[in-house]
């Protein structure tokens, strides 16, 4: 072996060899098997036995300010990655089901006894609120069990002992996920309203939907780099800032402040779609088995209250 290298494998069945089936014990009785017998206990341990990683953050000057090991890394982003995958979840769930419920209820003309009795802007306000509240219910539900969980979790796995979730990541979540719901459910109500079936809905809803997910797609890029442009971009955009945001926080970013502008610039730009959302709302419910086109949906924008 220490001339060569060569290893026999002897094994019985079948099945696709990567190589990895015999498992890293193997691997370090080799590797003691070769140490030297002039070497101390400690030293062969050290041959076998990986290194144990403390990182270090600096500052402009190079002089360390913190330090902790790779499981802490781990242990500290974990929470907010998962968080980010919930709270993409929660959005879409709220906003597509309320992309369906209006473009049936458009579809079925059951929109046109709801009209008798309310205003346009009345029914998209309730169905947006009660949506909005379940999946704030939702994430609570969430949020609780990880509560519990949390502290079992890393009680029973040393390697995860600095797992925890801070105040400060769920004040994000929660801002993050209104924010973000009122911004995908006035698009979806829009969708929903202007289309003349469910189906087409959906179709058309995937214009808006994919952006969301870039984030989660490229999270290994933004957490490793989380300062970076790419992910500071993603901040600033309102499709993507809620999910590209918790991202960044899994990174351990300096700029929150950034984390912030794109909380208030998400929030905004909610508030001004659904005021948009509900003049497209009312001249498209009434359009049935007709698709407002752009200059429909031009002529909505413009009308007065």
């Amino acid at each position: 072996y220490i001339a060569t290298g060569s290893v026999d494998w002897y094994r019985k069945g079948s099945g696709l060899a990567t190589g990895d089936e015999t498992g890293d014990a193997f691997f370090n009785l080799l590797r003691a098997g070769v140490a030297d017998e002039s070497l101390t206990p400690e030293q062969v341990l050290r041959i076998v036995a990986p290194a144990e990683y403390t990182l270090f953050s600096v500052d402009d000057e190079g002089r360390p300010e913190s330090g902790g090991t790779v499981q802490d890394e781990i242990a500290r982003a974990a929470p907010a990655f998962l968080f980010a995958i919930l709270l993409l979840m929660s959005i879409f769930v709220g906003a597509v089901s309320l992309l369906q419920s209006v473009a049936e209820e458009k579809e079925n003309r059951m929109v046109e006894m709801l009209i008798t009795s309310t205003t346009p802007m009345s029914i998209m306000l309730g169905k947006v609120l009660a949506l909005g509240a379940s999946g704030l219910l939702q994430i609570s539900i969430w949020v609780a069990a990880a509560a519990i969980a949390v502290p079992r979790i890393s009680d029973q796995f040393s390697g995860l002992s600095a797992l925890s979730i801070e105040a400060g990541l769920l004040v994000f979540l929660i801002a993050f996920y209104l924010a973000g719901y009122f911004v995908f459910a006035a698009l979806m109500a829009s969708i929903g309203a202007a289309t003349t079936s469910v189906r087409e809905a959906s179709q058309i809803s995937a214009v808006i939907t994919i952006p969301a997910i870039i984030p989660i797609y490229l999270s290994a890029l933004i957490i490793s780099n989380p300062d970076g442009t790419f992910a500071r971009i993603l901040t600033f955009f309102p499709l993507t800032a809620p999910t590209a945001s918790m991202m960044r926080l899994a990174g351990g970013t300096d700029a929150t402040y950034e984390i912030w502008i794109g909380l208030l610039i998400t929030a905004g730009t909610g508030v001004f779609l659904m005021w948009l959302s509900a003049r497209v709302f009312r001249a498209g419910l009434l359009m049935y088995g007709q698709r407002m086109g752009l200059r429909s949906v031009w002529n909505a924008l413009r009308q007065a209250d």
